[in-house]
């Protein structure tokens, strides 16, 4: 799939319909805000609350998502991508274990360059 920045919120309202529930679009008052805040704010919440449910078909196609994204030819994708959703997927060990066996090399390697800067007790398994 190939990603670009200009339509990244419609691409993800259509993988990812269940973003345009009241429970997400209410956090920043619809899905039409910039990438920057739909993916800082309404992606990053639905991580989280799939890392600690049992739906793994779920997130293996947020996994599968981020990848696309990661691999992205547009650069704004990749950047937004680095400085929103990333940060999330290392902000915590649960976090960490939930999608690290989902994620693809292009999305591993990005969270390896921002991995230096892990809060207190997160750590990335190796990349095999």
């Amino acid at each position: 799939m190939h990603l670009a920045y200009s339509s990244l919120n419609e691409q993800v309202r259509e993988r990812f319909p269940v973003l345009t529930q009241p429970q997400y679009t209410e956090m920043i008052g619809g899905i039409e805000a910039g990438p920057y805040v739909v993916f800082g704010v309404l992606f990053n919440r639905y991580l989280a609350d799939l890392a600690t449910g049992a739906d793994l078909q779920a997130r293996a196609g947020v996994a599968s998502f981020i990848e696309d994204m990661a691999a992205a030819k547009d650069d704004r994708v990749s950047d937004m991508l680095t400085t929103e959703v990333l940060p999330t997927l290392l902000g915590s060990q649960t976090m960490v274990d939930a999608y690290w066996p989902l994620l693809g090399m292009a999305t591993r390697r990005r969270l390896r360059l921002i991995a230096p800067r892990l809060p207190v007790g997160v750590e990335l398994p190796s990349l095999e």
